[in-house]
């Protein structure tokens, strides 16, 4: 009951709420499937699957993950340091219904570890003040200074990021639209898709009347990448590139691991709860990775001059393949995998 224990330590529940969370989380780390049914299948004990599958419900349901506990839990599982941030949104639709989520994410080596979270109760993009909420509670639960830099796509271009980032002394590197407007050296406003150059680097001008550089670089496919960072950084457009380490979060978080958007859960609070289920399991077994990593390095695909898999993939092929050729518990495999890791006496 080894993973029970851990999650007990840091997720106080009685023990048969406990049961139902370690049975949702060795669930969604196994890739069994997000369906309450395949969540029920992995709980421990002799109760008939339909009281399992209520028990999952009624779980979800009260949402018994408390946030502070789950940031708590996922604080060690952070990589060392200073640590790359990207803002991003993923949705998919169910039916009538769209899932749209704010995520802020932890670069971490080649992908991202998804961390803190806002539903978006609606269509579209978000609003700066959603995506000044997330890095603010980034801020409240880690520190200002484990930030290195917060990356962005062009749907964080705006003003009152920039400037809140500004305010907080936080590097940014985010993409811009070419339809907004910089400051050319005659001090006129002009559109950045008649930037006639293909290629402009650490370019000081302003944005907003917003002080920033610019990278303007002509892309293989003839589009152009345009990103505005801070002053005191240089290569904005290379530090850029590693927002796409969210991507491949979100990849790992559905079709390329835990199922996500397989998951028919309409309401908002259960919604919730199994998102931070989600994120638990995904941080595990990215961990679980990155330590394998360090021992054994991934090995390169000769032909693309990239690894094999990432660390997460890794970390999910570990444990399946040692749940499933060693025959140990879940349990063992995650606690021997983690060599006693420091998540158990936190």
């Amino acid at each position: 009951m080894l993973l029970a224990k851990l999650l007990f330590n840091h997720f106080k529940m009685i023990n048969s709420r406990s049961n139902t969370f370690k049975g949702i989380i060795k669930s969604l780390i196994l890739c069994r499937g997000s369906k309450y049914k395949n969540m029920a299948e992995e709980i421990e004990g002799n109760a008939l699957l339909d009281s399992k599958i209520k028990s999952v419900y009624r779980f979800l349901e009260k949402d018994f993950i408390n946030i502070d506990d789950y940031y708590k839990f996922m604080t060690p599982l952070l990589p060392e340091g200073k640590v790359i941030l990207s803002l991003d949104r993923t949705t998919w639709e169910l039916g009538k219904e769209i899932r749209n989520i704010l995520v802020l994410s932890v670069s971490y080596d080649k992908i991202a570890m998804p961390l803190i979270y806002k539903i978006i109760p609606y269509r579209g993009t978000c609003t700066a003040d959603d995506q000044v909420e997330v890095v603010e509670k980034f801020i409240e639960k880690f520190g200002v200074a484990r930030i290195d830099v917060i990356t962005g796509d062009r749907e964080f271009d705006n003003e009152k990021l920039i400037t809140y980032l500004n305010s907080k002394s936080i590097n940014y590197a985010l993409r811009i639209r070419k339809t907004n407007r910089i400051m050319n050296k005659e001090g006129e406003w002009i559109k950045v898709v008649n930037l006639q150059k293909s290629k402009i680097l650490n370019l000081e001008t302003q944005f907003y009347s917003i002080p920033i550089k610019l990278d303007h670089i002509k892309l293989e496919s003839g589009e152009y990448l345009s990103v505005v960072y801070s002053r005191n950084m240089s290569n904005g457009a290379k530090i850029y590139r590693r927002r796409w380490d969210i991507e491949s979060a979100f990849k790992g978080c559905k079709s390329n691991g835990f199922r996500m958007e397989d998951s028919h859960i309409k309401d908002k609070v259960r919604f919730e709860s199994f998102i931070k289920c989600i994120f638990i399991s995904y941080a595990i077994a990215i961990k679980i990775g990155s330590i394998e990593e360090l021992k054994q390095p991934v090995k390169m695909k000769k032909t693309l001059g990239c690894r094999a898999y990432s660390v997460l993939q890794l970390g999910i092929k570990l444990i399946k393949q040692s749940y499933s050729c060693f025959k140990y518990s879940l349990d063992s495999v995650i606690i021997k995998l983690l060599k006693l890791y420091d998540l158990q006496s936190t």
